[in-house]
Formats: structure tokens, C-alpha cells, sequence
């Protein structure tokens, strides 16, 4: 905040105003610097290194000195708030404190950017007065970017609470001087920490307790709504082993004379005290509700500290306020929630739906609900209803390669427990929850874990095991909410999947011959129709090709139909092989099948009939009453569009007719539609 000058033997501030400057720096996030009437510095807090590291060069610090000086003069001279960006491009305000009328000193606040481009405005300035360039970036990491609204805000807090301490410490006690600093606080505090987010707020409230009431111990208590419990979320003076991890109920002795009266309760009982998990030797227990509306948001609990009636009043008053603001903390953070929800929603929602494979479906599942939880280990289990088991289907982790081959017994271990009553299962801690009883396992890292089912259409078939969440706290039920997300969507998309599947199967079965697999003749004759209209918008040409095995009828007499059904579903399989992948291989009827070759003339038709008829000719087929080789041929015709037929009709009958040519002169060979 600029090189300041040196301080005077006699320049002091009033009584407690260095815990207070220093709570607010924390309240506000800025540095803050006291200076008199004469341009001496009094306190200062939280200077920015980067302030720090301008000031330890000669020309950075002169311009620090004149910057903030110019404006400090302003402020004192003028009397009123000047905003400024300082020649580092810091946003800074210089206000006067001002007691009877007369300015008696004044507070520099600052330290934050104002929007992002200014930090590259910052090291362009400091790299001209020759910093280190690994220095200046860690010192521009530690500033904050804010709205400008919040300096506005944060100098009016700081200015009024200093104009407080100071009119204090001339006619009043100390005791009047806590007094006075809290009505400021009430009366600028509230519009503030409105800005704030929940978890910032509970340091304040805490300091409050801790700095302007000099409590031995204090710790803030949080409501939970899933367990209805009040935890234990941040404490001063012995921060650990205050409060066992689990909280306290509602009806708990110490809390619940405050929580039904809404007011504060005082316990001197140190049997009692001591019962409910505080340390042994307590003395005192004063509880401060903290309502909104008819909600109690948390409790406020000063340990082994005396509070007089004025102290406890304002100190209620406080918490109420506080109350205030937390409850709109939450709000915000509520909708802030839901936005991330609906977010969430529809990214998952966008992913799943294109999908249309039962596999694809798991696979996208799995892997949302392994990023969302933040699991190291995880892995998706498949309900097998022949062998009543859960199966490892997906793993992902360090153990992956281990618990793929695992498999549990359905309603065995947490698992199969989820698995049979179908509801999730969160667990913080594997050795404290009294559902489980169960020791910690050796090859995890935490003792907590996250298990969902899977359910479709009202049936499980299966789980999702989350382990090791990533940063190594137990899962939450905001992970818990992000995971069902995902198992909604899973639900309808794998139900989609499946019906994709049936529809997809019935449409096979539609066009697909039953035996032997090729496709059949009223998907060949929709086939015969879109290639005759392709072939006349593009001016091309088609061919199609008749097949009939010889003495296929002699045959299945003989030996008898499963024999005959054997030998048409080992020839649609050479056929199948000797065709080219562009082809259309289909079973016309009975020991007739046909061949489709798109964009191709009947001179390279030929060579691929003939090629069809050597690979029969020289197949062997393993069935009864054929020799080794040579057993079993076939006759071919071949027509092409629109050479030989101008229409898929005319194009079946030229290719037949041919057939019955080929048929005529031997069989064993091919003929060609124009012939």
C-alpha cells in the first residue's frame, strides 16, 4: 500500500484497535493501514507481497510514496472517501476517519484487481522496475479479483468501525468501546457479508466470539439437514477434540433450553457439560441460536469466558444478524446448486442420448459417476440371474485390474446389500456406522464409500461402488445427489437401449431369413427398388445374380430335411464369403438364393457368379451322403440393369431365365440374362 513513512514515538492508536483492523482485513479480504492526521502510520495488516516486493526497489517505492500519499492527502483534505487504481494497478480507497467533526486520521484499504486483464497490466509495470520474474508472479497469484462494489462496501465497514474505536477511546471505557465497534458492525456488517459465501461466514462469526469478546474457547455448530444433528464446523482455542465428529442432537441438554427460546442459555453444570463431548474441566457453556426464521441455521457456543448482560446481548444481536445472512448464504448457495444441477443434467442427458448400445450406455454411466463423486477406485457390478451373483462388469483405479474377476453372492456384503433392497448406500465411516460394523479395508485409503443401484423399469440390475474419494474427505450427500443423477438418466437410457434393441431385432427378423441368416427375399425385392431409382438419378448400372444349387432336391429326400436345412446354411455361408462386402446377399426361397452388386456392369458380374460357383464346387462339406470335395454345385444367371431390364421386375425374370439357360446346359455353370 506504498512506502509509508516512519513512525513516531507518539503516534499511537487507540486501545483495541489493532485486533479489531486486523479482524476486518480477514472480514474483507484486504490490507488495510492506519495512518494520523500527520501522515504517521498507526497499524497496518495485510499487505500485499506484491506491495512488499515494488517497495524493495528505490523507484517502485517512490512511486508507492507519492501514489498513496496524493490520495491520503486528498481523503484528509477534502474529507471525504477517494477511489482510486494505484500505478500498480491495485484498486485502493483512501477514507478519513472523522470524530466531532474534525478528521483525526486515515484508512488506505486495497489489494484486489478489478477484472482479469489487469494482473497482465500489473507485470508489465513491475517488470519495468526490474523485478524477478518468478517473484512477481507468485505476488500477483495472491491477490483476489472482486467486484468494485464490495470496496465500496468494505471501506464503509472499516471506516465506520475506525471512526467508532477512535470516538471511543476518548470518552469512553473499554467495555463501551466493544460496544461502539459492534453497533458499527450491526449497522454496515449485514450488508457486507451478504456478498459472502457460507464457509466465509462461519470464520466470522467465530471471530467475532474470538477477537471483540476475548473467549477463551469457542466453537460454531452447523445444522445437518439429513441427520438433524448440529456439527461441529469451526472452533477457536482448541480447535481439535472440542466436539466428537458427530455433533450434538437438538435435544441435547446444552442446546435445546437456547434452540426452544431462542435466546441465549447459560450451563455452569460441568458434569453435564462434560457428558455431551465437550472437554473434561469445562466451566462454562454460553449458546448463542442463530434462526432464520423458524429455522435454526446453527449455535454459537463461548466456552470458560464470563459474558456480562450488555456482552451477551450484543453478542445475540450479532448472531441474529449473522443468522440473516447466512440464510441468504445458503439461498444462494442453494441455487447455485441447482444451476450446477440442471447443468449436470443436461450434459448427461446430451451424452446418453445419442447412445443406443446397452454397453456404450453403462460405459458413459460409469464413467459420470466416477468423475462427479471425484472417486480414486470405483467399479459397476451386473446383477447374473442365472447364478444369483453381482459381477464386476467396469473397474477403474489402482485395483482395477484385481476386483474385475470379483463376483458377490446377491444380498452378500455392501453390495449385494444395495443390490437386494435397492436403496443407495453413503458412508463416511466404515468403522463408526452402526449399519455396517464393519473393520476398514486395508487397501483403501479412507474408510468412507458410496454405493447406488442401478435400476430399470422398478429392477435392479445392478451397483456403482465409489471409493478413495479424490481429495481423501468422506463422500457427502451432495456426491450422493450427483450419482443418482446420473442412475435417473442411466434408467432411461438403458430402457431406451433396450427397446432400441427389440425394435432393432424385429426389423432383422423382418428382413432377415431365418435359417440361414442372409437377408430375405422381401428385403432383397426393397433393395431391387432403390437400386433401380438410384441407378436412374445417377446414370448408373446394377446386376443381379440368380442361384440355384443342383440336385438340392435329390438331396434333401435322401437324407432329410435337417440335412437339406445343414447344406442351404453351409452355402449362404460360402456364398457369403466368396461375395464382395458391397454385395447383397439374400435367400430368394427354397435352394434359390440371389446376389445384388451395386455400381457393377455384367462383364465384372461374371467373374464374381463364377467365383461363387468355384467356392461350392470345391467346398467340402461335412454332411452326411456328400464325398469330400465336390459333392454339391450350383447354376447362376445373371442380368444387369438397365442392360438387360429396365425395371426390378423385368430384372428377376431376365436373371431367372438365364438361370434356367445355365440349368439346361448342364447346370454347374453361369449364364448371362442378354444372352
Amino acid at each position: 500500500m506504498g512506502q509509508r513513512a516512519p513512525v513516531a514515538a507518539d503516534a499511537t492508536a487507540p486501545a483495541g484497535w489493532g485486533p479489531v483492523q486486523e479482524a476486518l482485513g480477514r472480514f474483507t479480504g484486504l490490507c488495510l493501514v492506519t495512518f494520523d492526521a500527520g501522515g504517521r502510520e498507526l497499524t497496518s495488516t495485510g499487505v500485499p507481497e506484491l506491495c512488499r516486493l515494488i517497495g524493495t526497489v528505490p523507484e517502485g517505492g517512490r512511486r508507492c510514496a507519492s501514489w498513496c500519499g496524493r490520495h491520503r492527502e486528498l481523503a484528509a483534505t477534502e474529507s471525504r472517501t477517494v477511489f482510486y487504481r494505484c500505478h500498480a494497478g491495485l484498486e485502493c480507497f483512501a477514507a478519513p476517519v472523522r470524530v466531532a467533526g474534525g478528521t483525526v486520521g486515515v484508512l488506505l484499504g486495497g489489494r484486489t484487481l478489478a477484472r482479469p486483464g489487469d494482473a497482465g497490466e500489473v507485470e508489465a509495470l513491475t517488470r519495468s522496475l526490474g523485478l524477478p520474474a518468478g517473484e512477481l508472479r507468485r505476488a500477483i497469484g495472491g491477490l483476489t479479483l472482486d467486484n468494485p462494489r464490495l470496496l465500496s462496501r468494505a471501506a464503509g465497514l472499516a471506516t465506520r468501525a475506525a471512526e467508532a474505536i477512535f470516538t471511543a477511546e476518548g470518552h469512553l471505557a473499554a467495555e463501551r468501546t466493544r460496544t461502539a465497534l459492534l453497533t458499527s458492525l450491526l449497522a454496515v456488517g449485514a450488508e457486507f457479508v451478504r456478498e459472502r459465501a457460507p464457509h466465509e461466514l462461519y470464520a466470522v462469526i467465530i471471530d467475532a466470539a474470538s477477537i471483540l469478546f476475548d473467549a477463551r474457547r469457542a466453537c460454531l455448530l452447523v445444522h445437518d439437514e439429513c441427520t438433524g444433528r448440529f456439527r461441529l464446523r469451526t472452533a477457536f482455542g482448541a480447535p481439535s477434540g472440542l466436539l466428537p465428529a458427530a455433533g450434538l442432537p437438538a435435544d441435547s441438554p446444552l442446546l435445546a433450553p437456547a434452540l426452544r427460546g431462542r435466546a441465549p442459555s447459560l450451563s455452569t453444570d460441568r458434569a453435564r457439560i462434560s457428558s455431551q463431548g465437550f472437554p473434561a474441566g469445562t466451566a462454562s457453556l454460553a449458546v448463542f441460536p442463530l434462526f432464520a426464521g423458524e429455522r435454526a441455521l446453527g449455535v454459537l457456543c463461548v466456552v470458560d469466558t464470563p459474558l456480562g448482560e450488555a456482552e451477551t446481548a450484543l453478542l445475540a444481536a450479532f448472531c441474529h444478524t449473522a443468522a440473516l445472512a447466512l440464510s441468504n448464504a445458503q439461498l444462494r448457495e442453494e441455487l447455485s446448486r441447482r444451476t450446477r444441477e440442471l447443468e449436470r443434467s443436461n450434459r448427461i442427458r446430451e451424452r446418453l442420448t445419442p447412445l443406443l448400445s446397452w454397453s456404450e450406455v453403462l460405459e458413459a454411466v460409469f464413467e459420470e459417476a466416477v468423475s462427479l463423486a471425484g472417486a480414486r477406485e470405483a467399479s459397476l457390478m451386473l446383477f447374473d440371474n442365472a447364478q444369483r451373483t453381482l459381477r464386476v462388469e467396469r473397474a477403474h483405479g489402482a485395483h482395477a485390474a484385481v476386483i474385475r474377476a470379483v463376483s458377490v453372492a446377491a444380498g452378500d456384503g455392501i453390495a449385494g446389500r444395495v443390490a437386494a433392497e435397492g436403496r443407495p448406500l453413503l458412508v463416511e465411516d466404515l468403522t463408526l456406522d452402526s449399519r455396517l460394523h464393519r473393520p476398514r479395508r486395508p487397501r483403501y485409503r479412507t474408510a468412507s464409500c458410496l454405493v447406488v443401484p442401478l435400476v430399470v423399469r422398478g429392477r435392479v440390475i445392478g451397483v456403482i461402488n465409489l471409493a478413495d474419494k479424490e481429495t481423501d474427505a468422506p463422500f457427502c450427500s451432495e456426491d450422493l445427489d450427483a450419482v443418482l443423477a446420473v442412475t435417473a438418466h442411466a434408467s432411461w437410457a438403458l430402457q431406451r437401449s433396450a427397446l432400441h434393441g427389440r425394435i432393432r431385432s424385429l426389423r432383422e427378423q423382418a428382413v432377415t431369413d431365418s435359417l440361414t441368416g442372409l437377408a430375405n427375399r422381401r428385403y432383397l425385392e426393397m433393395r431391387l427398388r432403390e437400386e433401380a431409382s438410384r441407378a436412374k438419378r445417377h446414370g448408373s448400372a446394377f446386376t443381379l445374380t440368380m442361384l440355384d444349387l443342383d440336385g438340392f432336391k435329390t438331396y434333401n429326400d435322401r437324407e432329410g430335411h435337417p440335412a437339406g436345412d445343414a447344406l442351404l446354411i453351409a452355402i449362404a455361408r460360402v456364398i457369403r464369403t466368396a461375395a464382395r462386402d458391397s454385395d447383397l446377399v439374400a435367400r430368394y426361397g427354397g435352394d434359390e438364393f440371389a446376389v445384388v452388386s451395386p455400381e457393377t456392369r455384367v462383364p465384372e458380374a461374371l467373374p464374381l457368379a463364377e467365383r461363387i460357383r468355384e467356392s461350392v464346387a470345391r467346398h467340402h462339406f461335412d454332411l452326411p451322403g456328400l464325398p469330400a470335395a465336390g459333392g454339391i454345385t450350383l447354376s447362376a444367371g445373371v442380368a444387369g440393369f438397365p442392360a438387360d431390364a429396365g425395371d426390378p421386375g423385368a430384372l428377376v425374370r431376365a436373371a431367372d431365365a438365364a438361370l434356367y439357360r445355365a440349368k439346361a446346359a448342364g447346370r454347374n455353370r453361369i449364364a448371362h440374362g442378354g444372352e
